[in-house]
């Protein structure tokens, strides 16, 4: 894997009433800068953090959730997302939409698209990926296992240092909570600043 990294924009994340985190127009700022919404309520937050970007060349054999996770182990990225993802895959395991099954692909795939969030140092990550077969139908879903790569994955990671994602909360001691959102079931991300980051 060959890995770079560059500073960049600012990325807004909003963290709307139906707890549903988006993200907005990215503007320029000084690097370490973080802001609250004035008008936000309770309920319908704005954090920011600047982004810096990381570029990645996954080889052929590669694992690619597992090359994404070591990579920000190594890097100590405790929030990231996939910018974009170029390449191909030989074996990929989906868990499609609605189902609780999962779609097996071993055959030659095309990445069209790879989004999704990486939080705790790779500890967590929700990632969806959108793949073309060799008749040129795509099928897409949320990845559960087997990721391998054929010949090439180009990666840009946006890395958010102003922020911390995570899908635990430490309880006491040592022991972790888990946090179910009690309306979908699932641990879903939650976005904090991070540690030292300054509040606008």
């Amino acid at each position: 894997m060959v890995a770079l990294s560059s500073p960049g924009a600012v990325i807004a994340i909003v963290i709307a009433s139906a707890g549903v985190a988006c993200a907005t127009r990215a503007s320029s700022r000084p690097s370490g800068w973080l802001r609250r919404s004035r008008t936000a309520s309770r309920s319908n937050s704005v954090l920011s953090s600047p982004a810096v970007h990381h570029a990645l060349r996954l080889r052929c054999g590669d694992d690619l959730v597992n090359a994404l996770a070591g990579y920000c182990a190594r890097q100590r990225l405790s929030s990231a997302s996939i910018t974009t993802c170029v390449g191909s895959l030989s074996a990929l395991r989906l868990r499609l939409a609605g189902a609780c099954e999962f779609l097996e692909l071993r055959e030659p795939l095309e990445i069209v698209s790879l989004v999704g969030t990486i939080s705790e140092c790779g500890k967590g990550f929700h990632l969806h990926a959108a793949v073309s077969r060799a008749d040129g139908s795509v099928v897409g879903g949320h990845i559960k296992g087997a990721a391998t790569v054929a010949t090439t994955a180009e990666v840009i990671l946006a890395a958010l240092p102003a922020l911390t994602f995570s899908r635990e909360a430490r309880g006491g001691g040592s022991a972790y909570a888990r946090i179910v959102d009690e309306t979908t079931g699932y641990l879903e991300l939650v976005i904090r600043k991070a540690w030292g980051a300054r509040w606008s």
